[in-house]
């Protein structure tokens, strides 16, 4: 399930979210007082075409623990 889910959000999103960011980060590269933030944009970039295969599984265990933590006091 998490295969078909990673390839999804690459097809979908994560590509898209990639070219976006390199793309920005290219223009903020030619615009040189704007390099610091065309690194930025190019590590957001690189981390949005990395396939998520635990991202949502641990947000949801960190939320149950959450809910489970203030019910017990």
């Amino acid at each position: 399930m998490t295969t078909i889910l990673n390839v999804i959000w690459l097809l979908f999103s994560g590509f898209w979210l990639f070219l976006g960011y390199m793309l920005a980060a290219v223009i903020m590269f030619v615009l040189i007082i704007t390099i610091p933030w065309g690194i930025a944009a190019a590590r957001v970039g690189g981390s949005a075409s990395a396939l998520r295969a635990r991202g949502p599984a641990r947000v949801a265990v960190c939320a149950e623990r959450l809910l489970s933590s203030g019910d017990s006091q």
